[in-house]
């Protein structure tokens, strides 16, 4: 496993030139220009995965992780708001948080990637096979997966790149996890013991 800056954002440029080259392979692809951002709470994993993916899809974009929860949240308690007409709404990027609790657990495919433009057509779907994952870079589409953790729980990341044998055949991948940073890893490493106890369980395709 290689692991890179664990800043506030980066991207593809920095993984160092000695990872970049690896260790068995000789070629890489990597989405063009995307920059990862690590999450400001502790469960906003999958807030920081879907405003990279905004945010790889158009540089101009507005969203931010307190925007899109604001946005989200507000939605998700829209009929209870409309029935309790004198509380106030969610607003994360107020002081302290705003009026209710922002830091919550979400799936990217039930309203944060409607709200940033960015949810792929189709159902949530399983592991990817290599060659689904080539065909989602080279598309320059980010992928977002979800990681089953073996004592409960769960944690979003994105898949941004790979390397691959001359004859195409993808050896590791590029993870974006907004935990702590950058990972280099292998395909089986990620779909079978991330971080020793995390077990790639549903992928989330994006769109332009």
């Amino acid at each position: 496993m290689w692991h890179t800056s664990s800043s506030a954002t980066w991207g593809a440029s920095s993984v160092p030139t000695d990872i970049a080259k690896g260790r068995r392979m000789t070629q890489f692809q990597a989405l063009a220009g995307y920059v990862g951002q690590l999450q400001q709470k502790n469960n906003w994993c999958w807030n920081a995965t879907t405003v990279s993916v905004a945010h790889h899809y158009n540089k101009m974009t507005d969203w931010t992780q307190c925007s899109l929860a604001t946005a989200v949240l507000n939605d998700e308690y829209s009929g209870w708001f409309t029935q309790n007409p004198g509380q106030p709404k969610f607003d994360c990027c107020g002081p302290n948080g705003g009026p209710w609790n922002c830091n919550t657990g979400w799936w990217p495919d039930e309203g944060p990637l409607q709200k940033v433009g960015h949810k792929a057509d189709g159902p949530r779907l399983g592991v990817l096979s290599k060659q689904e994952i080539t065909q989602e870079v080279t598309g320059n589409r980010p992928i977002l997966v979800n990681i089953a953790w073996a004592g409960g729980g769960g944690h979003i990341v994105n898949i941004f790149g790979y390397h691959h044998l001359a004859d195409g055949t993808v050896t590791d991948v590029w993870v974006h996890d907004p935990w702590d940073g950058m990972y280099i890893i292998p395909y089986e490493e990620l779909r079978d013991k991330y971080k020793t106890n995390g077990t790639w369980t549903a992928s989330m395709k994006s769109r332009p």
